[in-house]
């Protein structure tokens, strides 16, 4: 991965100001690559502590992928090679709440960004971010209620086979299980969550009974994944549809609490679990190495990524959450 060339590389990046998008933002520009990233969040809203970009190889446009004429226009304007397609809703508690909004983001965006593409001739290659949480689901679409989130994920998956098969257009769908690191300002997941909760000096509480398992796979090692496997479509490498990015070591909820515990020396502070919450599914590892992208596999363990993700809080989560919740 190292030995390939990004510069001369045009990198079209959805989502760009998101948690994913951010680290891969940086990544890209310091491969040398000139990445135009997309986001409808305003400045205010960037997390912009994770390391200082390359203003010069970084262009960032204010739009929205549910405007099928902003990405038109985008398309005829700007020769792209590659896109990274992060924009969307991600968390499944505001999906439920917002289904609709859920809707338009995650499906009506993946089929505006693709029909642009058709419709300009683009000749873009394209990486579509799905999700871990659809595995195992197609199967069982039919005879299963699904969550608006899954379900939103699962049809733009199918649009985006549709687009490839129909119109010859090269693109891998990837899912990656829960992945965490610096600079992820959503606290309502469990990692950063759980790591303010206990910088702050107080005792993480789960809702649930804490013994619902989890793949979790630190943010570098996701990165090295995307990096790689949008090197192997430049270089038309011959590669199958869909790739599952994940440590393919599952660990409860409960366990990866008293991690950060241990992590962070506060062993005093023992979790609170309260077991009101539903049951959580037990979630299946990665069946077949098959899945896994040729090439890669994570470097950090769980108890490295860890520690990464906590000396990045200690050090600039304080400021973070402030901002994010203005």
């Amino acid at each position: 991965m190292n030995d390939f060339d990004w510069s001369g590389v045009t990198v079209l990046l959805t989502g760009s100001r998101g948690f994913m998008g951010q680290w891969l933002v940086q990544a890209l520009c310091e491969q040398g690559a000139n990445v135009i990233g997309v986001s409808r969040s305003n400045r205010s809203q960037e997390n912009t502590t994770i390391a200082e970009l390359d203003r010069d190889r970084l262009s960032q446009i204010e739009g929205d992928v549910t405007d099928y004429d902003f990405l038109l226009t985008l398309f005829r304007e700007k020769p792209i090679d590659i896109v990274f397609h992060f924009a969307g809703q991600t968390q499944v508690t505001i999906a439920e709440q917002y289904p609709l909004e859920t809707f338009e983001a995650n499906t009506r965006g993946v089929w505006n960004l693709l029909e642009a593409m058709r419709v300009t001739g683009s000749g873009a290659k394209v990486i579509y971010a799905s999700s871990y949480a659809v595995k195992g689901e197609a199967e069982r679409a039919f005879s299963t209620p699904l969550s608006p989130y899954v379900t939103s994920k699962l049809c733009a998956e199918m649009i985006c086979r549709t687009y490839s098969k129909t119109y010859d257009l090269p693109l891998c769908i990837t899912r990656s299980s829960n992945v965490y690191g610096g600079g992820d300002l959503n606290y309502h997941r469990l990692i950063p969550g759980t790591i303010r909760t206990v910088l702050e000096g107080r005792q993480p509480v789960l809702r649930s009974d804490g013994k619902a398992q989890r793949d979790f796979l630190y943010v570098e090692d996701a990165v090295r994944a995307y990096l790689l496997l949008a090197q192997q479509m430049l270089e038309n490498a011959p590669l199958d549809d869909l790739y599952h990015f994940a440590s393919d070591k599952l660990v409860t909820v409960l366990d990866i609490v008293k991690a950060i515990l241990s992590s962070t020396g506060r062993q005093d502070l023992s979790p609170v679990v309260l077991g009101s919450a539903s049951s959580e599914p037990v979630v299946e590892g990665v069946s077949s190495k098959a899945q896994l992208l040729p090439g890669w596999k994570p470097i950090f363990s769980l108890e490295q990524g860890l520690e990464k993700t906590i000396d990045w809080y200690k050090a600039c989560g304080k400021p973070s959450l402030q901002r994010n919740e203005k």
